[in-house]
């Protein structure tokens, strides 16, 4: 259930070059500590991924282009690409030959000026497909201590995460970025109740561990609360588990970043946020089946 709902993954490829002279480096150097922020929203039944890329002032090199994983795997739902929209950067002709040849979430892609956007093969040894941003110039390059927003995909896709320990520690000696974020995936074809509370767990224990809930007690009170909830469920008691967990996303709305910026430093992030709340308000539709 777990392997199949967690297909989301992003990289920031360094550019493949260096700043002239700047610090007399004679070879690129693989980035450090990049973040990529990621803010959802849903409007009607699409969600809207928001990015943030942020370089930090300790790198020497520039980002000049970013992928997200959007591969759909076998056993998850097809879902539908009406009414997605693409921005200005996008590049038809090599996304419409990826959406021929790889099963993929459906998502609308855009991005700021400067860059280009498509649906594109991974390449060896994936057989899967990116949302893909590459910078066209020089200017529109992310320098260190700099960060850009503008990079979006919208989807009816639920939020997920990503965060690979083993892969990311392969690519330390390569130059490639490898961090945690958030974007769109499909439910599994055949789902239960209890299999999607049990992700929704996982949901909060992964978000405690990577920092998006930045206050333990906050962790520990959202996870007495979907325990509660799975108790009820087994007992044979849909309403008050219904209760349960609307009290669950009153607390993660309360709690909780909507945006990359958080007036009042809110314990959850904007992560978190979209995690917990979007995929808590899947599993009460699934209750109330």
């Amino acid at each position: 259930m777990r392997e199949s709902l967690v297909s989301f993954f992003s990289l920031l490829f360094l550019q493949l070059s260096w700043f002239p002279g700047a610090w007399g480096e004679q070879v690129p150097v693989p980035l450090q500590d990049v973040r990529l922020r990621a803010a959802v929203a849903k409007s009607g039944n699409t969600f809207t991924y928001k990015y943030l890329v942020m370089n930090p002032a300790i790198n020497r090199s520039q980002i000049f282009k970013i992928d997200i994983d959007i591969t759909r795997v076998a056993g998850q739902t097809q879902l539908s690409r009406d009414q997605l929209v693409n921005g200005a950067c996008y590049a038809p002709h090599i996304s419409q030959r990826t959406l021929q040849r790889v099963p993929l979430i459906p998502v609308g892609i855009d991005g700021p000026a400067g860059w280009i956007c498509a649906l594109a093969p991974a390449g060896a040894p994936s057989s899967g497909g990116l949302a893909s941003w590459g910078a066209e110039e020089q200017a529109s390059l992310i320098l260190p201590d700099q960060a850009m927003d503008g990079f979006v995909l919208t989807s009816p896709g639920l939020p997920v995460e990503f965060d690979d320990p083993d892969k990311m520690s392969a690519l330390l000696d390569s130059l490639t970025f490898r961090t945690s974020s958030v974007g769109p995936t499909a439910p599994p074809a055949a789902l239960t109740p209890l299999d999607f509370l049990d992700y929704l767990i996982g949901l909060v224990n992964d978000s405690g561990n990577i920092g998006w809930i930045r206050v333990g007690g906050v962790r520990q009170s959202l996870l007495a609360k979907l325990d509660d909830v799975r108790r009820k469920v087994l007992a044979g008691q849909p309403t008050p588990a219904t209760n349960v967990l609307k009290a669950f996303l009153n607390e993660v709305q309360a709690t909780s970043c909507l945006g990359f910026t958080c007036p009042g430093n809110k314990p959850l992030t904007s992560e978190a946020y979209a995690l917990l709340f979007f995929n808590g308000n899947f599993l009460l539709g699934l209750l109330a089946r």
